[in-house]
């Protein structure tokens, strides 16, 4: 009997170019593991919570397999750390289980929705890369459905070239089922949070490289500020509390983790609610804020200081119906300074704003063939979407690539395949893997297709 689909409207995070999709929701394991010979045909992707922000979970002639019912826990050992559990879980449930008994993610995105499964695929990174590198790093072993209905388990020791291509591959070697991962031992539910305000773009580096002490780092930058001024921001640093700190501060505190409250935005929000004049006096004011609350140290519940968006479940909402797009790229250590410099004096040349632009110290390059991070700095910025930003975005990637860093794929939704191998230079690796595991390309996406990642079944390549 073959799985029931249904037809929906789809897009990534940032809510642009939806796609018509047919979508399978497995119910159990078996489920789950009967799609590949279900649908092979036709061509398939996973998706978790859809918290990519373009066209990585979206497939115009397949089928989407929605994987958030996969959502059990297998075992947790309560000594060592070590979780197993099911694709679906997200990282919130995770933390709801496991910071009661002392343990945190060793490695977290700024959102605790995203699923284990997306976070193996996209081989998510933190505010810890520079220490802890990305979440793949913390994997033991992943049990992957290949296109021909077969569960491998790989890890660094059993199929390890698979296991590579698998962390941060986006779901192109077949579908993950699930996962072992190890968590971080913590001593309470509290982040030791201390803010910098910097001046220009030469200081909010300088800070951020003095951060190695601390666990945690990012930059925010006031992506308004011109002239002398560019690039200044806040540089935020954090630590786990200590138990004796956080007792000391919370007398019979529990070791819990407390859920974002998740208000709703209104629907049906105009596209010109952010306007370049809006987003500059939120920058400003944001910007003298800060200023203004000096540098001392506060105590600042964990979801409070990871997941501040998701406070407000459907932020992405705030650009109304056209969307947003991110550009999220890294630049190697020997030359990022220019590299940014570049970047923020092209934004503004744009005459557009970002509210949201930030930077963060990234450490050495990880294990995955398609893994963002590489040893350097990380620069990110969020525009509504429309032909500016796009045009903007296609320059960024000219910077991007003469640079020699790469753009980020869990955060694009509009690169084409020009620059892929100089941003990817394992991207041959890559496909000689999937042309060993999927030879007949039954795992595609949007983007796959869009940027050339892997041989693909059905139309020819496009936008989707």
């Amino acid at each position: 009997m073959t799985a029931a689909t249904t037809q929906l409207s789809l897009t990534g995070w940032g809510n642009t170019n939806p796609v018509d999709c047919r979508v399978t929701r497995p119910e159990r394991f078996a489920e789950a593991v009967a799609a590949p010979a279900a649908f092979g045909e036709a061509g398939l992707i996973a998706r978790g919570a859809g918290l990519a922000y373009g066209d990585a979970a979206v497939t115009r002639d397949g089928v989407v397999v929605n994987m958030t019912r996969l959502d059990r826990m297998l075992s947790f050992d309560v000594e060592s750390g070590r979780l197993r559990a099911e694709a679906g879980v997200s990282l919130r449930d995770v933390l709801e289980v496991a910071l009661p008994k002392g343990f945190f993610l060793p490695v977290t995105p700024g959102t605790c929705r995203a699923t284990i499964g997306g976070a193996i695929a996209c081989d998510v990174h933190g505010k810890n890369h520079h220490s802890a590198g990305s979440f793949g790093a913390h994997v033991e072993d992943i049990l992957l459905l290949l296109a021909n209905g077969e569960a491998v388990r790989c890890s660094r020791s059993q199929h390890g070239e698979l296991f590579a291509a698998t962390l941060g591959g986006m779901g192109l070697t077949g579908i993950i089922l699930e996962a072992t991962i190890e968590l971080m031992r913590v001593g309470s539910n509290l982040i030791v949070a201390r803010n910098q305000v910097t001046r220009d773009l030469d200081e909010t580096l300088s800070v951020l490289a003095t951060t190695d002490h601390a666990a945690y780092s990012v930059a925010w930058i006031d992506g308004s500020a011109t002239g002398a001024k560019l690039g200044r921001g806040v540089v935020m640093i954090g630590d786990h509390a200590s138990r004796e700190r956080a007792e000391a501060a919370v007398p019979n505190g529990k070791l819990e983790f407390v859920r974002p409250p998740g208000w709703r935005l209104p629907t049906g929000l105009p596209s010109g609610l952010i306007s370049p004049m809006v987003v500059r006096l939120a920058n400003t004011a944001l910007y003298h804020r800060y200023r203004s609350a000096g540098t001392g140290e506060s105590l600042v519940p964990a979801h409070s200081y990871f997941y501040p968006l998701d406070s407000v479940a459907n932020w992405n909402k705030l650009y109304g119906r056209r969307g947003f797009m991110e550009y999220q790229m890294v630049a190697p250590e020997d030359g990022a300074e220019l590299t940014v410099r570049a970047l923020l004096d092209r934004l503004h040349r744009s005459g557009l704003s970002s509210f949201f632009t930030s930077m963060k110290r990234m450490g050495p390059q990880g294990e995955g063939l398609l893994s963002f991070p590489m040893k350097g700095i990380a620069f990110s910025c969020d525009l509504p979407s429309g032909p500016a930003a796009l045009r903007l975005f296609d320059d960024f990637d000219e910077i991007t690539a003469a640079a020699g860093g790469r753009i980020y794929f869990a955060k694009d939704a509009r690169a084409s395949a020009r620059h892929i191998k100089t941003f990817y230079p394992r991207l041959a690796e890559f496909q000689a893997v999937i042309g060993r595991v999927d030879p007949d390309g039954a795992f595609s996406s949007a983007l796959s297709r869009r940027v050339g990642l892997a041989n693909f079944r059905g139309a020819s390549a496009g936008h989707g």
